[in-house]
């Protein structure tokens, strides 16, 4: 039992720092893990349960893959442990595991690989699973998840006691399963960091002359190469769908260097990084503390001659250089070229900085008794130095933050100086080592997990109902009876757009209850995702199972044919999805029937009250001269008023049966009396009119009229408008025109005489000479699942079914196999002969096929290398004698 008492103390120290999330019912319910995270994970929980393989999703962006997106992490082993929890407690699982998992690879390669003592390892490990860096990034899930990993990769690749075959199969074992948990910047940042760690190894062993000892040094790479290689076939049916999507993706060609090196540490913050909060953390991007403990003692590791300290050194060296990103000269030029310019955020590289930090550490911790006091002088500025460094950061407003930097609190800066005071007692105090290593161990665990409260991880902790409750605008989407059955049509889409500045209405009722049980940053965020569910903001309808127009996502989607289309929508393509966000007037209503939006959402802040009269100003209609169009009254209202909101004057008029009556109006607000309660109204142009309200003057109700063919569903916090002029998510066009070139296609959308029911613009000729009618035909979705949707439908003419075309969707019309065309830019279409047909799409695409063939066969070759006598990799390789 003796072997286990570090697995012991390493489940200990993770239970007692994160013991507020584990411990409790409360969850993480703020940023991407609320809004990303969670409905990915609820969505393929869901599939698994019902042992099915989740490709497609109809729910994100009009139709997305699934499985292709490497962050939904279905092929990830440990993933699928967690799928009978919704995603909330899932998370909490996952976290706490892979915490574990960090700790104790940490442990094992500190002990293993850098042959420290116990005490060393122990700290090593305790400082980087629950170190600033680590636990900041558990919000996003797949990076804490793939960084775990990393301890073990080098535990792998370094491993003496093994032959170079050996170390290639475990390396790439480590490799596959950091690919599977889906965050691939954080593989290659590992795999940079692995190279330093093998060519430092092989250089502090070699003694010939340098050429010699570089060739020596590529030489011992190969095995890491070769386990990236042997990864790659291990994950191809993650890669393969991946690469495809990718291909397709808006930042298929990689990102413009600007984006590149977005999120780049300024030296300048450097103070801050390294610094822990007690009172509040940085922009999570740019945590990096190890604590002032452990940094001191990672200073005395450092000045140490133990040539230990090299390969810990070159991580910490390229850690803090490389995210410095844009600051970096190196980096700045590298991020014009892949990898460097597929990806955000170098301050990610702060990883090895902190890893390597830790490892500094635990030598430092070892090397303790034998310091100098010069050493023990710089070790005691050294923890100091991030303090020293701080006002630097002063005034300034890196990313991700909300305002300049304002000096640290009180309990910061007290929390700061016991650190360094408990460092310079146990530095230079008069200690016996076992007795030091004990109560560094305990010092450094105690300021880590005192600053690890201050981490969005525990600090924004909220109530389970942050996410699990249903909001009455939510509710009214979830009615709809076409989300309880496979059969038929799928519900119609929604659109939503807000920028979630207003308050619930219910904001005193949820501080009184929620106040007395969470922290105020815990309150805080249930406000704010309890406005997420009112807007159903992105990826939310993935979670409700109400399908969407928009979606979020930061990685390889959306693809390009999706955020081209949705200009239409924006005026500008948004890398990100996220429509809400940048939809600042209600869309043209063409765009709405065209991609079968049945509920748009809006939030009330930009409406009016005027005397007591509430005017709907989300809908701007504006008519040229000699323009009409037709407002319906519903429901009916008694009105002897109208409240008119206009920038200029103009006429209108009410009717009620054959009753017709014209009324002028003036500019900005005006009220007019009404002769009868109309039914309908007419606008005449020339005019813009921003918004009209029916006023019943004796009792002071009113009624707005949306200015658009919209029905008012419901009004609370939001409104929510029920489209109806919107065409059905399958339907058959007679008349047709070729386009080949995408942003063609889309110019050609916007021509104001163009109209969607009567004409598709599609990429290919279709076989249109037995397509094309002068009456449309008819379509009717019969069965309507993610990977499958059946119709029947009567032709001739071009059948549109406005979910996103992707490779991999297949057509056959009554069993025989046809081409799908691009629709309108982003749909599937295919071409009827006359009659009535069965047309059935199916989504089966090569390249996950293939690619699961090619892991299964890699996973084979893998074991068979272990198992078969006479492999190369069943020769063990003498342990080295080489003096560590």
């Amino acid at each position: 039992m003796r072997r286990f008492w570090p697995l012991a103390l390493g489940v200990s120290i993770v239970v007692a720092v994160l013991a507020p999330l584990l411990l409790t019912n409360l969850i993480l319910a703020r940023g991407d893990m609320f809004l990303y995270f969670y409905p990915y994970w609820d969505a393929r929980a869901a599939a698994l349960r019902e042992w099915r393989l989740p490709l497609w999703t109809p729910d994100l962006f009009m139709g997305a893959p699934f499985l292709a997106n490497p962050q939904t992490g279905v092929l990830y082993p440990l993933n699928w442990l967690v799928a009978p929890w919704n995603a909330p407690e899932a998370v909490k699982i996952s976290l706490s595991l892979h915490a574990l998992l960090a700790w104790v690879g940490t442990y094992l390669f500190a002990r293993r690989r850098l042959t420290l003592a116990y005490p060393g390892s122990l700290l090593a490990a305790t400082v980087f699973a629950i170190g600033g860096y680590y636990l900041a990034q558990a919000e996003h899930i797949n990076q804490f998840q793939a960084l775990a990993w990393f301890p073990w990769l080098l535990t792998a690749i370094t491993a003496r006691n093994r032959s170079a075959w050996q170390r290639s199969l475990l390396g790439a074992l480590m490799i596959a399963l950091q690919v599977l948990a889906g965050h691939t910047q954080s593989v290659v940042i590992s795999g940079f960091g692995a190279a330093v760690v093998v060519v430092i190894e092989s250089l502090a062993h070699d003694h010939g002359s340098w050429r010699s000892r570089g060739w020596r040094a590529g030489i011992a790479l190969w095995p890491l190469g070769a386990a990236a290689v042997f990864a790659a076939v291990l994950t191809a049916a993650q890669l393969l769908p991946t690469f495809e999507l990718q291909r397709l993706s808006l930042r298929s060609g990689g990102l413009e260097w600007r984006d590149a090196v977005s999120f780049s540490l300024d030296p300048r913050l450097l103070g801050l990084t390294l610094a822990p909060g007690y009172s509040r953390s940085l922009f999570t991007e740019f945590v990096g503390h190890v604590g002032l403990i452990a940094l001191g003692l990672g200073a005395l590791g450092a000045l140490t001659s133990d040539r230990r300290r090299w390969p810990a050194l070159g991580l910490v060296v390229l850690g803090l250089t490389f995210a410095m990103g844009a600051y970096n000269p190196i980096y700045a030029g590298l991020a014009l070229v892949p990898p460097f310019n597929l990806f955000r955020v170098p301050a990610r590289w702060l990883f090895l900085f902190a890893f390597g930090a830790a490892l500094l550490a635990g030598l430092g911790l070892e090397t303790w008794a034998s310091a100098d006091r010069r050493h023990r002088a710089l070790a005691s500025l050294g923890a100091l130095g991030p303090i020293l460094l701080i006002p630097l950061a002063l005034g300034r407003t890196p990313p991700g933050e909300t305002g300049p930097l304002a000096l640290p609190a009180l309990v910061d800066w007290g929390g700061w100086g016991l650190a360094w005071v408990a460092f310079v007692v146990l530095l230079w105090g008069p200690w016996d080592r076992g007795r030091v290593s004990g109560l560094a161990l305990a010092l450094c665990t105690l300021e880590l997990g005192l600053s690890a409260r201050a981490l969005p991880l525990l600090a924004t902790l909220t109530a389970p109902e942050a996410y699990t409750s249903a909001r009455p605008a939510l509710t009214q989407l979830l009615i709809d009876p076409a989300r309880q059955t496979d059969s038929g049509p799928p519900p119609g889409r929604v659109l939503s757009m807000s920028a979630l500045q207003f308050d619930p209405g219910d904001l005193g009722e949820l501080r009184g209850l929620y106040a007395p049980q969470l922290s105020p940053a815990g309150l805080e965020t249930l406000i704010v995702a309890t406005k997420h569910k009112e807007v159903l903001s992105p990826n939310l309808s993935l979670t409700w199972g109400v399908p969407g127009v928009d979606g979020f996502d930061g990685g390889v989607l959306p693809t390009r044919a999706y955020a081209d289309f949705t200009a239409l929508f924006t005026g500008q393509v948004s890398s990100d999805g996220r429509l809400r966000e940048h939809v600042t007037s209600a869309p043209d209503p063409r765009w709405l029937a065209l991609v079968n939006a049945r509920w748009l959402i809006a939030d009330k802040t930009g409406d009016l009250w005027i005397e007591g009269v509430y005017y709907d100003r989300l809908f701007t209609r504006t008519l040229e001269a000699g323009g009409t169009a037709r407002l319906v009254v519903e429901p009916s209202f008694p009105a002897d008023a109208l409240g008119v909101m206009a920038t200029g004057p103009g006429r209108l008029a009410v009717i009620l049966g054959t009753e017709r009556a014209e009324l002028a109006f003036e500019s900005g607000q005006s009220q007019i009396a009404l002769p009868f309660a109309p039914e309908a109204i007419d606008l005449i142009g020339p005019t813009t009119i921003e918004a009209l309200s029916l006023i019943d003057t004796r009792t002071r109700a009113f009624q707005s009229v949306p200015l658009r063919p919209y029905r008012l569903a419901h009004s609370g916090d939001v409104k929510i408008y029920e489209v109806l002029d919107r065409l059905s998510r399958a339907f058959v066009v007679s008349a047709v025109e070729i386009v080949p070139v995408s942003a063609e296609a889309l110019a050609r959308l916007r021509d104001p005489g163009f109209d969607p029911e009567r004409l598709v613009v599609i990429d290919s000729d279709l076989a249109l000479e037995s397509a094309v009618s002068r009456s449309p035909g008819s379509a009717v979705i019969r069965s309507y699942r993610p990977e499958h949707v059946e119709l029947t439908a009567t032709g001739p003419g071009v059948l549109v079914l406005t979910d996103a075309f992707y490779p991999g969707w297949r057509a056959t019309i009554d069993a025989v196999p046809a081409e799908i065309a691009t629709a309108d830019g982003l749909f599937r279409a295919v071409a009827l002969p006359a009659g009535e047909h069965t047309i059935a799409f199916t989504f089966a695409p090569d390249s996950v096929s293939v690619g699961f063939v090619v892991s299964v066969v890699g996973l084979l070759s893998w074991l068979m290398l272990w198992i078969l006598p006479g492999s190369p990799v069943r020769r063990r390789r003498t342990p080295s004698t080489r003096p560590a």
